[in-house]
C-alpha cells in the first residue's frame, strides 16, 4: 500500500479524476497521480530516473550476454521484465527481449560462473529499482510537507482568532 493520490482518493471517495498530482498540479498541469505517472513522468523525480537509469545500464556484465541499454521509455515499459526476467511479459523493444532471454536461471547451471555473474546484476538492478523507489517517496513525502506547511501558515494568517491574537500581544 502507498499514499499516491490514487490510492489515497479511492478511501476518501475522491473521484477518479481529480486524484491530481501535487507537484504537477503547481504548474497548472491537471495530471492523475498513479503509479506510472509517479516512476516513469512527473518531473518531481526526473533527476533520480535517469539516475537509476544510468545505474541499471552500468549493472556489472554478466558473462557471454548482451550489455543493458535501457532508456527512459524502455523503463516504463519494461520494469518488470527486468526485475523478473523468468515471467512472461509482452516486450516492447529487441534489446530487452534479449536481455529477458538471454538471462533467464534455466539457461545457467546453477553456481556456474555465468549463473553467478546474472544473479550479481539482478541482485544490482533489483537493489538500484528499489533504492529509486524508496528516494521518490521520500522526495515526495518533503514536497509534500512543504505544502502542507505553506497552506497552514496561509490559513493561519487568514484565521481571525489568530490574527487578534498576534494584534493584542
Amino acid at each position: 500500500s502507498h499514499d499516491l493520490e490514487i490510492e489515497k482518493g479511492r478511501y476518501q471517495k475522491v473521484p477518479r479524476d481529480q486524484r491530481i498530482c501535487s507537484w504537477c498540479n503547481t504548474s497548472g498541469n491537471k495530471i492523475m497521480e498513479d503509479e506510472k505517472h509517479f516512476l516513469f513522468h512527473c518531473d518531481l523525480y526526473a533527476k533520480l530516473r535517469s539516475s537509476v537509469i544510468n545505474s541499471i545500464n552500468k549493472s556489472p556484465p554478466i558473462t557471454d550476454a548482451p550489455a543493458i541499454n535501457i532508456t527512459h521509455s524502455l523503463l516504463d515499459s519494461n520494469l518488470m521484465s527486468l526485475l523478473s526476467p523468468n515471467t512472461v511479459h509482452e516486450l516492447n523493444s529487441s534489446t530487452t527481449n534479449q536481455y529477458n532471454q538471454h538471462h533467464t536461471n534455466h539457461i545457467f547451471k546453477p553456481n556456474s560462473p555465468a549463473h553467478i555473474s546474472l544473479m550479481e546484476t539482478r541482485s544490482h538492478i533489483i537493489n538500484r529499482v528499489c533504492c529509486f523507489i524508496n528516494r521518490c517517496f521520500d522526495e515526495r513525502w518533503k514536497f509534500l510537507k512543504v505544502v502542507k506547511k505553506s497552506r497552514k501558515t496561509k490559513s493561519d494568517t487568514r484565521n481571525p482568532k489568530i490574527i487578534i491574537i498576534n494584534i493584542t500581544q
